[in-house]
């Protein structure tokens, strides 16, 4: 975006299926330095719909047991989120709030795993894509079965955001 702002994709799905139940792509609310402060924007947007889903199915008795699990496919931003704390104070003008994420892993309500970006069907929502891996990570937004029979890790319950640069 011109005024520096990014734009966040966010996926959610319920069970092994892969089908989205909640997708949204939006445009960031603050500025960030660099892609992993990005990412971790994204992740604490995907966070809060991930909880208020988890209160939905615990309210319908549809709730299964364990944390829920967010992809990402940016290491440092993983490691950020885990720790609740920058590296070197290069991530401390990030607002506290952004590590609500840190809270919610140490609280066992989600857990935080790496995904290539080549699986990242978020990207789809955020990016512009081109040949085979628009048409991969499209089908994995519309539950193709193409897509599910695909490689890729366990999608359980998983919410992938993306912080596109």
């Amino acid at each position: 975006h011109t005024d520096g702002k990014r734009h966040s994709g966010i996926v959610i799905t319920l069970g092994r299926s892969g089908g989205p139940v909640h997708a949204q792509s939006s445009k960031q609310k603050l500025v960030t330095k660099h892609s992993t402060e990005a990412e971790l924007v994204g992740i604490n947007d995907g966070v809060s719909q991930v909880m208020w889903t988890r209160a939905l199915l615990r309210d319908l008795h549809l709730l299964t047991p364990g944390p829920s699990k967010i992809m990402q496919d940016n290491r440092s931003t993983i490691i950020i989120a885990n720790n609740g704390t920058g590296h070197k104070g290069r991530t401390r003008h990030i607002d506290v709030r952004y590590f609500y994420v840190s809270e919610r892993i140490q609280a066992g309500d989600v857990i935080l795993q790496w995904l290539p970006t080549e699986e990242m069907p978020a990207d789809a929502l955020t990016k512009p894509l081109a040949g085979a891996l628009f048409h991969k990570l499209r089908a994995m937004l519309l539950n193709e079965t193409t897509a599910l029979s695909a490689p890729a890790s366990d999608r359980q319950g998983c919410v992938v955001p993306s912080g596109n640069k």
